[in-house]
Parts: C-alpha cells; sequence; structure tokens
C-alpha cells in the first residue's frame, strides 16, 4: 500500500485546461481528508484467489475476458466481480472500499489541479493501458508512466475500479467539508430497470482517452459485473 497524507487537494474538473467538463464532474473544489493508505495497484487474480480459498469471497463470473478463469494471468486485476464481491474481500483483509474522495486524491495529489495521474502530458498507449491499445488487459504495474505522486499505479488505464460511494449526480451535493463521504447509503442516480448505482473510478482497456482523467466518473450496478472493471483497497490510519 501506498500511504496519502493528510490535507487538502483540488477535487473536480479543471475548467481552465479542460473547456469540456461534463457537469458531473463540476465545480472544482477544495476536498479535506484525514491520512490513508491505498493498495499500490488493484487486487489481482492472485491475491482474490486467497480469499477464495478461505471461503470468504465467491467466484467472479465465468465469461469472456474474466481473468480468474484465463491462464497465466494471477499477476492480473481480477475483474468479473460485483460490488458486493469487491467490499468482502476488502474487508477480509481488514480494509475497506475507497470513497470515490479518496481515490480521486490518491490519482491527482495535493500539488496541483492534474487532469491525469502523471501531470499534464495528453495521454496515450506509453501513459496508460486504454482503448486502442492492447484492447487487452496487462498484469497489474506494467505501464509505469500510469503512476500518481504518492506512486498508486494503474489510476488511469487497464482497469476501472468500484468505489464504495453511492452515484450522484451532482458533484456539489458530495460533499465540500472536511471528509466528503458521497450520497448517502441507499441513494443514488437511477439506472437501467430502476437499479441504483455505484461510482466507478480510472480508466479502461475498453474505455477511450477521455476517461483517463483522474476526475473522469463512470456508474454502474453493484449486482453486476464488468470485464473492465476490478478494485482496490484503502485502510484508515488512525494519526
Amino acid at each position: 500500500m501506498v500511504k496519502i497524507p493528510a490535507g487538502s487537494f483540488s477535487m473536480g474538473c479543471d475548467q481552465t485546461t479542460n473547456k469540456n467538463c461534463p457537469s458531473e464532474e463540476l465545480p472544482i473544489h477544495s476536498a479535506f481528508l484525514p491520512s490513508y493508505l491505498i493498495d499500490q495497484t488493484e487486487v489481482t487474480v492472485n491475491a482474490y484467489s486467497e480469499c477464495i480459498k478461505e471461503g470468504s469471497c465467491a467466484l467472479p463470473q465465468n465469461k469472456s475476458r474474466c481473468n480468474y478463469f484465463l491462464p497465466d494471468r494471477t499477476e492480473f486485476p481480477v475483474n468479473c466481480i460485483t460490488w458486493e464481491d469487491a467490499q468482502n474481500y476488502c474487508r477480509w483483509m481488514h480494509k475497506r472500499l475507497p470513497r470515490e474522495t479518496e481515490w480521486e486524491k490518491a490519482a491527482r495529489g495535493d500539488i496541483d489541479k492534474r487532469p491525469y495521474p502523471w501531470g499534464y502530458a495528453p495521454v496515450d498507449c506509453s501513459h496508460a493501458n486504454i482503448n486502442g491499445c492492447l484492447q487487452d488487459m496487462k498484469p497489474v504495474g506494467s505501464t509505469p508512466l500510469d503512476r500518481s505522486i504518492y506512486g498508486a499505479l494503474d489510476m488511469a488505464g487497464n482497469i476501472s475500479e468500484w468505489t464504495s460511494d453511492w452515484y450522484n449526480k451532482d458533484y456539489r451535493e458530495i460533499n465540500q467539508a472536511q471528509d466528503p463521504h458521497g450520497a448517502e447509503s441507499g441513494w443514488g442516480h437511477l439506472y437501467r430497470k430502476g437499479t441504483k448505482t455505484k461510482v466507478i473510478r480510472g480508466g479502461a482497456f475498453e474505455l477511450p482517452a477521455e476517461k483517463a482523467r483522474v476526475t473522469s466518473r463512470l456508474r454502474r450496478s453493484p449486482v453486476e459485473t464488468f470485464t473492465h472493471v476490478g478494485f482496490r483497497c484503502v485502510k484508515d490510519l488512525t494519526n
């Protein structure tokens, strides 16, 4: 894990460098978080399999491109799991899923309003594994330039990640005060079939370059599984 120091950072899309900021990523504002730890990479197939062996985690869904069922993919990110599956693993590890505010700070850092973990250089295949590159996932940490100032890897590409928060399309409602927690549990933006959705963060091998931005937000039903979605965990620090 890598340590994210306590303090404020700029959260949200910066309209001075991006004239096409989506409304759900506005307004840019200062948010304060206490110190915490976050996994340096997404949880791997190998790590998740240990939880399965102990009977604490469910098998991923078995469909095309699900890394758990493919050969030689132990160091690839585990995918094809529900939000609850991800949450159960983090709890088994005595951790938890990150709030989207925690995820964004870990990706952006606290020194400027950079749109990508590495800074302001436009995203390409040397920076992140996005759509148009390999058309497949890589082992975690295989793209060294996809690195935040804190050392968190693969936050712009390879695979997107579940967060703990329910989706709220009004970014201002996430909370601009200290230690923002996102929308209240049980409330979220209605998605197809009326299912409330959880926030997904980070770009992926199936997603376009615009989704590699640290402020990009997606929403998905927590009971569904996706080939382009995995997760990482965080751990609270008391001091």
